[in-house]
């Protein structure tokens, strides 16, 4: 029972730190050319909006890139990801 309990505990948690990453990552909708591969370095506005939300939800930047942002969407080349911060200097 009170495996349960943590159990439960711990998915709360998840949901609520998940839950306002998903919206955050829709303002890095410009950086999804350069993640997918389909372009060959971001953009400035996604430089930007990368540097927005690591000001505001450091956490939310941290679990968006070592989760590799899998949960959120397919297709993305994890080593660029990993990269993003780097080279837009976040």
């Amino acid at each position: 029972l009170i495996f349960l309990v943590l159990l439960g505990a711990v998915w709360l948690i998840e949901a609520e730190i998940q839950e306002p990453c998903k919206s955050k990552l829709l303002t890095l909708q410009s950086c999804l050319p350069y993640v997918t591969g389909k372009a060959s370095s971001p953009t400035s506005d996604c430089c930007g909006a990368l540097k927005t939300i690591r000001a505001g939800d450091p956490v939310c930047l941290c679990e968006l890139i070592s989760d590799g942002g899998s949960s959120y969407v397919s297709g993305l080349n994890i080593t660029t990801l990993l990269a993003l911060p780097v080279i837009c200097s976040v």
